[in-house]
């Protein structure tokens, strides 16, 4: 059996029971005295089936696809911009990666560079000389 007691408005669920249980309601206008009691079963409450419950589903449904299919340009548009940011992110270190090998090899070759490498390559040269005849060996 389940016992609901109404005490100064407020509704208190006192024991526990089946869907078919009489479900006892107690009015009580001050807390020492009760004044209504009223029992019935729930076997006798029946809610009518809702003919309209697949066209509010159909509805719902109709309604979240047209949410998805105007929102996927936009979350598009928003997956495409990071993508553009990520590509302009690249597209400044490789400048600046060019950039500094434009420098790398300015600095490379230079007249003055050259010049260096060459007079080194010359002081190299004169400073060799023919070995021995007894120095190399014959193939």
């Amino acid at each position: 059996m389940l016992n609901i007691a109404i005490v100064g408005g407020c509704a208190l669920l006192i024991g526990g029971a089946s869907s078919n249980a009489l479900i006892k309601y107690t009015f009580r206008l001050t807390r020492e005295r009760i004044y209504n009691t009223h029992e019935f079963s729930t076997s006798t409450i029946e809610v009518p089936p809702d003919p309209n419950e697949w066209s509010t589903i159909g509805v719902v449904c109709v309604m979240a696809v047209l949410f998805m299919g105007l929102m996927t340009p936009r979350v598009a548009n928003i997956l495409a911009g990071y993508e553009v940011e990520t590509l302009r992110a690249q597209q400044q270190q490789l400048l600046d990666e060019s950039r500094r090998l434009d420098l790398e090899e300015a600095a490379l070759v230079s007249r003055k560079r050259l010049e260096h490498t060459r007079d080194l390559l010359e002081t190299k040269r004169s400073k060799l000389a023919r070995p021995a005849a007894a120095l190399v060996k014959p193939k």
